[in-house]
């Protein structure tokens, strides 16, 4: 019950409270202060130390990787709106590197796993841009399928399989597990 509560109400308002949190630094400060790269550079330091956060309370509290991509979807369609327009390009290829990365440092995932966020961040960076370009459809049902396949069914289809199926023995759920 402990982990479905995090899972459901606690991990989706902290994700929002991140994102509001920088997209009210980057109105506020970035945008008005700083040049061009700067503003690249302070917004990537900022979504990595969230990237960071969203892992280690995973970790932490529900002993799993979930949502990790999130930052990195909500901040593409955000990257629309702002003057930087690749940015969101530039978070869904960091994303699973960062990822990945962080599970290497920490000895849960083997180095050479470590290298599945080039395909991972060239996968994600495809759903993404398909999801954008369906315009039938209002943004926000393209931004809660796109999560669906993302962020969700992962851990349901790890959940629903029998033991002999699952990838690695602990619930780090990227597209490579």
């Amino acid at each position: 019950m402990y982990k479905a509560i995090i899972l459901s109400l606690v991990m989706p308002l902290m994700i929002v409270s991140l994102l509001y949190s920088q997209w009210t630094f980057y109105k506020s400060y970035i945008e008005e202060r700083l040049s061009k790269v700067q503003s690249y550079v302070a917004v990537l330091l900022i979504f990595c130390l969230y990237q960071f956060f969203i892992i280690e309370f995973c970790r932490s509290t529900i002993d799993g990787l979930y949502y990790q991509y999130s930052m990195a979807i909500l901040s593409f369609y955000l990257s629309n709106y702002m003057r930087e327009k690749y940015l969101g390009h530039v978070m869904l290829v960091l994303a699973p590197l960062f990822d990945n990365f962080f599970l290497y440092t920490i000895n849960d995932i083997p180095a050479a796993a470590m290298l599945n966020f080039v395909w991972e961040g060239a996968l994600l960076l495809i759903i993404c841009e398909i999801f954008i370009r369906i315009e039938a459809l209002p943004l926000i049902y393209r931004c809660t399928l796109e999560f669906l396949i993302v962020n969700q069914i992962p851990p349901l289809v790890y959940f629903v399989l029998p033991g002999k199926y699952h990838a690695m023995s602990a619930t780090y759920f990227t597209f490579a597990s």
